[in-house]
């Protein structure tokens, strides 16, 4: 990656998926409306894009008001392994 573009990206579990609920549809349609898309091969699975110009605090406080399980799905590899430098710490002594 030469340069990261400001989208975040969060995954969200549907509980039922929604192509068997209108109320899990209806939360896919706010996220829309509140300038998020997604994508995913199960539709009770799937990662919702937040573009730069959008408030991940937005997505994330109707995310949690919904009761929907969810995550941040594009951690820093220090998040990840916070013993262990990377290669550009490294590099730079």
């Amino acid at each position: 990656m030469v340069e990261k573009s400001g989208h975040r990206t969060v995954r969200v579990i549907l509980k039922p998926p929604a192509d068997q609920s209108s109320e899990s549809q209806a939360v896919l349609d706010d996220l829309v409306t509140l300038g998020a898309s997604y994508e995913g091969m199960h539709p009770g699975y799937l990662a919702i894009d937040i573009p730069p110009d959008v408030q991940l605090e937005r997505i994330v406080e109707y995310l949690t008001a919904s009761g929907r399980q969810w995550e941040h799905a594009d951690p820093r590899y220090s998040e990840l392994y916070p013993d262990e430098q990377d290669e550009s710490d490294a590099a730079r002594g």
